[in-house]
């Protein structure tokens, strides 16, 4: 079974979307299909992000609960400390997150940071995929 680690962006999504590629992505950890890893690190942001919108849909904590996701504890900024030349600061934590967990896949809707030919030719450990090609390559 192939393990996916979630970043925020997608995370958010699929709490706010009950029909996007993220909700879809997520559904397939909720029924095992796929092994959904984030880490407290992630749950912190999507928390931050919901906590700007009046109308929460979900608590992010129990959205990950219900999904069934594993969840990594809280990456130190010392284990982000290899992706400085390759990711700004604030994105290492999620390609620490993802490269520690041993996942196959890094699902993000950030084009800017991670999932631009840029960052995809300097990481080789983790495939970087946005949540529709992802599900068109295990669909």
């Amino acid at each position: 079974m192939i393990k996916v680690f979630f970043d925020a962006s997608v995370i958010f999504s699929a709490i706010y979307s009950e029909s996007g590629s993220s909700r879809k992505l997520t559904d397939f950890v909720k029924l095992r299909d796929i092994v959904g890893i984030t880490t407290q690190t992630v749950i912190e942001e999507v928390e931050d992000n919901i906590n700007k919108f009046r109308d929460r849909k979900a608590s992010p904590k129990q959205f990950i609960k219900d999904s069934n996701f594993i969840v990594r504890e809280k990456i130190k900024q010392s284990e982000t400390k290899t992706y400085a030349e390759i990711v700004n600061e604030k994105d290492r934590h999620v390609l620490a997150g993802a490269i520690l967990t041993g996942c196959s896949y890094l699902v993000t809707l950030d084009k800017k940071h991670l999932n631009n030919p840029l960052i995809k030719i300097k990481i080789s450990k983790i495939i970087i995929v946005s949540p529709k090609e992802l599900l068109n390559a295990i669909a």
